[in-house]
């Protein structure tokens, strides 16, 4: 399924957007879309047209290159949602900055070397809080294109230890 059978579609009859579905998607436009099974794939890029350096926020329209990225995005109808998002790296104008170079970031959708959307990141966060520990990686495990989006949660955040006979859990020795 093409994008443009589902912007027309949701634009024109019902005066819905894509950015009114995925709020977080207002920053690029959204060049197609493909669903398979259980997943829905994105292809977008940025809307502005020049980038502003992280260090010393001076824009810049000159491109160095560009690359593409993956961002997994909260699920849509028990569908997981990737996003191919092509990145441009810039030149920064100023002489005086440290940076030479620096990739475009979309306010809302991406930041440095994150690999989730913020809605993705919200979810898996109310999962690993409420849930805690081995239980919430399990619960989230699905979540993101990798299968494992809680592993470094429950790893990192101390999982849940085995209750001993007497009902104690081994932490508390």
């Amino acid at each position: 399924m093409s994008l443009s059978q589902v912007s027309g579609c949701l634009s024109c009859q019902h005066g819905i957007s894509l950015e009114l579905l995925l709020p977080h998607l207002a920053g690029v436009i959204a060049e197609a879309a493909e669903m398979t099974s259980g997943l829905l794939c994105i292809w977008a890029r940025a809307r502005a047209d020049h980038g502003v350096c992280p260090r010393c926020g001076q824009p810049s329209s000159r491109v160095h290159s560009a690359y593409g990225r993956r961002l997994a995005d909260a699920p849509v109808g028990s569908r997981r949602v990737l996003v191919r998002l092509a990145v441009r790296r810039f030149f920064c104008g100023n002489p005086g900055c440290p940076a030479v170079t620096f990739a475009e970031q979309v306010e809302g959708l991406t930041a440095r070397r994150v690999r989730r959307t913020p809605p993705l990141a919200r979810m898996l966060t109310v999962i690993a809080l409420a849930l805690a520990g081995r239980a919430g990686a399990a619960a989230g495990a699905g979540a993101g294109p990798d299968g494992g989006p809680l592993q470094h949660v429950a790893a990192g955040h101390g999982a849940a230890r085995p209750a001993d006979r007497d009902g104690d859990s081994a932490r508390s020795r």
